[in-house]
């Protein structure tokens, strides 16, 4: 994608849905007015909701730079910038998914944690792992996530921005 001034970036993973997001806290907030608390405990619910819902990172990739942002609360961080040239690979982890005794202990609430996880915290959790990495290992999360197929291609999109190679750990 090209920018205003003319340099080239790409951005790793899906940006989030900002209007979904405004819309399930409105939901949310208008359920939790009508609702027979008292008012410090519905101020409080629609402040937590506001905060789960409307904290994410973004990540780019320029030519020379990797730019990560922080929104949270539906506000905007400043971005914080580290240079490319730093690095010299692009370090590829996978966590070990849930097991059988995981699965017989908590059944399905691990794959609606993965789906919720994943729409609601877009590049915080996942057992997939993409890390820019240098050989005294000074490393700098760049995504997370829960789906192979995100996976592939933002570790595509990373490895032609930056012209690194992959390594496993």
């Amino acid at each position: 994608m090209l920018t205003a001034t003319g340099t080239e970036h790409s951005e790793l993973g899906r940006p989030p849905r900002r209007d979904l997001r405004l819309g399930l806290l409105c939901t949310l907030s208008v359920l939790a007015l009508v609702g027979t608390s008292p008012w410090w405990q519905k101020g409080g619910f629609v402040l937590v909701c506001a905060l789960v819902l409307g904290t994410w990172r973004r990540t780019r990739v320029t030519e020379k730079s990797l730019l990560t942002r922080w929104t949270v609360g539906f506000f905007h961080l400043p971005h914080t910038s580290v240079r490319l040239r730093q690095f010299t690979y692009v370090e590829i982890v996978h966590e070990q998914p849930v097991g059988v005794w995981e699965f017989v202990l908590f059944g399905p609430l691990g794959f609606l944690w993965a789906f919720v996880g994943d729409r609601l915290f877009p590049g915080l959790s996942g057992s997939y792992q993409l890390w820019l990495n240098n050989d005294a290992d000074d490393r700098r999360l760049t995504w997370q996530g829960h789906r192979q197929v995100d996976f592939e291609s933002v570790l595509e999109r990373l490895k032609l921005a930056t012209g690194l190679p992959a390594r496993m750990r």
